[in-house]
């Protein structure tokens, strides 16, 4: 499996008075290894996004659940995961998680 980009992982977290939602840098999930591909568009469909906005991430890291956010080395791109599954192939294990642009 090629992987062509690193990632950093961030996750949420609850701070301040006012209970704020913020991203925090994964302590020990600092450059993860991927290979990050569009979704065909019957797949967009049927997670509800829209084309060219979802992607499927292929690592052999795991750790990396729903919620968290990838940001991409070199072009600062950022997904959210919203969905993850594990394939224990006995010549190549990985993890492919279904990601979406983050809108901000």
């Amino acid at each position: 499996m090629l992987f062509d980009k690193t990632c950093s992982v961030e996750y949420r977290t609850v701070s301040g008075v006012y209970n704020n939602l913020q991203y925090v840098a994964h302590p020990t999930l600092t450059a993860v290894p991927v290979n990050i591909q569009p979704m065909a568009a019957q797949f967009n469909n049927a997670t509800g996004g829209v084309s060219y906005k979802n992607y499927k991430v292929f690592t052999t890291v795991s750790g990396v659940v729903e919620g968290m956010r990838l940001t991409v080395a070199g072009t600062n791109e950022q997904f959210i995961v919203v969905g993850r599954q594990r394939f224990d192939y006995i010549v190549a294990p990985h993890y492919e998680l279904i990601v979406e642009a983050d809108k901000q």
